[in-house]
């Protein structure tokens, strides 16, 4: 079994157990780079609230600000048990091509759709050194140079195990403007937009504002996400939340074995004792 599944495994179990103070999960914050050309295409800047205690998540994670609803992306679930923000930063270096704007991020649904989505106006993260989108600090995490990456949904991300972000208020962060077909997405996506209506893409070198898609269900780990311009979809891993009742299947098989373990340890002095 690979080390980032071990990791993935812990954290649900952690997750999974219930614990009392919300936060964002390390395991889960961070970035990945997504790419068809030469360098990257553009950074899926990515962390995940675990709001599992119960409270308001919007009133409750700091320097927030105001949450706004999206078209077809319902009334915001504030008490959610986690909460996927991300912001995509447009890092596509052929300007003349034949569209390099993004305009939709997709993120895997896996058969269920996520409880709300929206975006955070105007707002990026903050990494505790600066606004994350504008050149020079494109990545929350660790600084580097875009590069060309193999675009294989291999379970992890670019980089993961960031600090916890805040926000910051940008002017310029293109806000999204739609959800396309529902939470659940078509596809099994819930899928983003911008420029839904001939205006507000993300140019070469822009960025978007924060976007989130609630849930209830824990990430289930790193899976498929991707952007897109006029150009085949730029593939990455981000994460995305637990199948329903796929999560319990996925505790079943993770936790099964221990419980067979146990069982067969009660198990054994009984035995014993019948045979003497």
């Amino acid at each position: 079994m690979r080390f980032s599944t071990l990791l993935c495994c812990g954290v649900l179990i952690a997750l999974m157990a219930g614990d009392a103070s919300a936060g964002f999960v390390t395991a889960f914050t961070g970035n990945t780079q997504m790419s068809e050309s030469a360098n990257s295409d553009g950074i899926v800047n990515f962390a995940v609230y675990d709001n599992t205690d119960g409270g308001d998540w919007t009133t409750e994670i700091p320097s927030l600000g105001a949450v706004s609803t999206i078209t077809s992306g319902g009334a915001i679930d504030t008490t959610a048990k986690f909460v996927f923000f991300y912001q995509v930063v447009n890092t596509d270096p052929n300007t003349g091509g034949t569209d390099p704007d993004l305009a939709t991020f997709k993120i895997a649904s896996n058969g269920v759709a996520y409880s709300s989505a929206g975006f955070l106006s105007d707002k990026v993260f903050f990494d505790g050194t600066a606004n994350v989108g504008p050149s020079g600090n494109l990545f929350l995490g660790t600084e580097g140079t875009p590069h060309k990456t193999d675009d294989v949904v291999d379970g992890a991300p670019s980089e993961s195990g960031v600090a916890a972000p805040t926000f910051a208020t940008l002017a310029a962060a293109v806000n999204p403007e739609q959800v396309i077909g529902g939470l659940g997405g078509v596809g099994g996506f819930a899928t983003l937009q911008w420029g839904a209506f001939g205006e507000g893409v993300i140019g070469t070198g822009a960025f978007s504002s924060v976007v989130f898609l609630t849930s209830n269900n824990p990430p289930v780990g790193y899976g498929r996400g991707n952007i897109r311009d006029g150009d085949p979809a730029s593939d990455g891993d981000i994460p995305v939340h637990a199948p329903e009742p796929g999560s319990l299947l996925v505790w079943a098989g993770v936790l099964g074995i221990g419980a067979v373990l146990v069982l067969r340890r009660r198990k054994t002095p009984a035995a014993k004792a019948v045979s003497s």
